[in-house]
Protein backbone atom coordinates (compact mmCIF):
# COMPACT_ATOMS: atom_id res chain seq x y z
CA UNK A 1 0.00 0.00 0.00
CA UNK A 2 1.04 3.45 -0.37
CA UNK A 3 0.46 6.64 1.60
CA UNK A 4 -0.67 9.11 -0.88
CA UNK A 5 -3.50 10.77 -3.10
CA UNK A 6 -5.29 9.78 -6.64
CA UNK A 7 -3.02 11.76 -8.26
CA UNK A 8 0.00 9.63 -6.81
CA UNK A 9 -1.51 6.66 -7.22
CA UNK A 10 -2.15 7.52 -10.93
CA UNK A 11 1.63 8.62 -11.04
CA UNK A 12 2.19 5.07 -9.00
CA UNK A 13 0.24 3.17 -11.80
CA UNK A 14 1.65 4.57 -15.02
CA UNK A 15 5.12 4.07 -13.80
CA UNK A 16 4.61 0.76 -13.13
CA UNK A 17 2.85 0.26 -16.15
CA UNK A 18 6.04 1.75 -18.13
CA UNK A 19 8.52 -0.55 -15.94
CA UNK A 20 5.95 -3.78 -17.78
CA UNK A 21 4.48 -4.43 -14.50
CA UNK A 22 1.76 -7.04 -14.60
CA UNK A 23 -1.78 -5.27 -14.43
CA UNK A 24 -3.12 -7.51 -12.42
CA UNK A 25 -0.25 -6.82 -9.87
CA UNK A 26 -0.83 -2.91 -9.92
CA UNK A 27 -4.46 -3.74 -9.38
CA UNK A 28 -3.52 -5.22 -5.95
CA UNK A 29 -1.88 -2.05 -4.89
CA UNK A 30 -3.46 -0.15 -2.03
CA UNK A 31 -3.59 3.75 -1.96
CA UNK A 32 -4.34 5.49 -0.06
CA UNK A 33 -3.99 3.15 2.61
CA UNK A 34 -6.06 3.15 5.96
CA UNK A 35 -9.79 2.76 6.45
CA UNK A 36 -11.92 4.86 4.11
CA UNK A 37 -13.64 8.27 5.46
CA UNK A 38 -10.56 8.56 7.71
CA UNK A 39 -9.27 11.73 6.03
CA UNK A 40 -6.78 12.75 8.76
CA UNK A 41 -3.03 13.96 8.13
CA UNK A 42 -2.17 13.10 11.56
CA UNK A 43 0.72 10.56 11.59
CA UNK A 44 -0.79 8.60 14.65
CA UNK A 45 -4.34 8.62 13.36
CA UNK A 46 -2.82 7.48 9.87
CA UNK A 47 -1.06 4.61 11.29
CA UNK A 48 -4.35 3.53 13.16
CA UNK A 49 -6.58 3.51 10.21
CA UNK A 50 -3.40 1.43 8.26
CA UNK A 51 -3.08 -1.01 10.97
CA UNK A 52 -6.88 -1.00 11.69
CA UNK A 53 -7.02 -2.15 7.71
CA UNK A 54 -4.05 -4.17 8.11
CA UNK A 55 -5.96 -6.38 10.49
CA UNK A 56 -9.15 -6.83 8.55
CA UNK A 57 -7.32 -7.55 5.49
CA UNK A 58 -5.27 -10.21 7.10
CA UNK A 59 -8.07 -11.50 9.60
CA UNK A 60 -9.51 -14.58 7.83
CA UNK A 61 -12.75 -13.70 10.27
CA UNK A 62 -13.04 -10.08 9.19
CA UNK A 63 -14.56 -11.95 5.78
CA UNK A 64 -17.70 -13.41 7.31
CA UNK A 65 -18.18 -10.29 9.22
CA UNK A 66 -16.18 -11.12 12.49
CA UNK A 67 -15.29 -8.19 14.30
CA UNK A 68 -12.20 -7.84 17.13
CA UNK A 69 -13.41 -7.40 20.60
CA UNK A 70 -12.74 -3.69 22.21
CA UNK A 71 -9.44 -4.80 24.24
CA UNK A 72 -7.69 -5.83 20.90
CA UNK A 73 -9.14 -2.62 19.36
CA UNK A 74 -7.76 -0.25 21.79
CA UNK A 75 -4.76 -2.46 21.93
CA UNK A 76 -4.01 -1.94 18.38
CA UNK A 77 -4.38 1.64 18.55
CA UNK A 78 -1.94 1.63 21.62
CA UNK A 79 0.41 -0.04 19.46
CA UNK A 80 0.05 2.32 16.42
CA UNK A 81 0.42 5.47 18.91
CA UNK A 82 3.26 3.70 20.13
CA UNK A 83 5.39 3.37 16.74
CA UNK A 84 3.73 7.02 15.87
CA UNK A 85 6.16 8.13 19.02
CA UNK A 86 8.90 6.17 18.11
CA UNK A 87 9.11 7.36 14.34
CA UNK A 88 8.89 10.99 15.88
CA UNK A 89 11.56 10.67 18.11
CA UNK A 90 13.35 8.65 15.36
CA UNK A 91 12.88 11.82 13.22
CA UNK A 92 14.41 13.98 15.92
CA UNK A 93 17.33 12.09 16.27
CA UNK A 94 16.09 10.40 19.86
CA UNK A 95 16.59 7.05 19.81
CA UNK A 96 13.34 5.44 21.07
Amino acid sequence: GLIGSKTKRARFERTMRDLGIDQALIDRVVCPIGLPGIDSKQPAVIAVATTAQILALADPLAEVGARPSAVDVRQTAVDARQTAVDARQTEAGVRP
